[in-house]
């Protein structure tokens, strides 16, 4: 189950775009650069669906050189955000947020390029998105 950062959404009108790899809401438009794992080699922008109230949300996944590559468990067929973020259902905790979110769809992929001598640089994956 993930935190439920209500010091953040009480505090801030509109409901967040989307959720990073943690959990964390967040209130601008979704790039590689905003991910909370800085060393991140490869990242998706997911539509994932809570098991029980259905709802969906937009998140962030991301895998560095120390992990399983990303990509591999996306060609696998198996990609995995987790909990979904913290979501209440007519005012209590909704039961979904202790099962694994579905994902629906990888809204975008990137990975990280580097060249010699050169500042790596994210490069979008299109091969790698769609319904799931």
């Amino acid at each position: 189950m993930r935190q439920e950062y209500a010091d953040i959404k009480n505090n801030i009108a509109m409901e967040p775009w989307w959720y990073d790899e943690e959990g964390v809401p967040r209130y601008t438009l979704f790039s590689p650069k905003m991910l909370c794992n800085i060393y991140a080699v490869e990242c998706a922008f997911l539509e994932v669906e809570c098991q029980s109230c259905g709802r969906k949300f937009f998140v962030a996944v991301s895998e560095d050189a120390r992990h399983e590559w990303l990509s591999d468990c996306i060609k696998a067929g198996f990609i995995h955000y987790g909990d979904p973020p913290f979501h209440r259902v007519d005012g209590l905790p909704c039961g979904g947020t202790t099962m694994n979110a579905i994902t629906t769809e990888i809204l975008k992929f990137w990975a990280r390029e580097s060249e010699p001598f050169q500042p790596s640089r994210w490069v979008r994956k299109e091969d790698l998105e769609g319904k799931r």
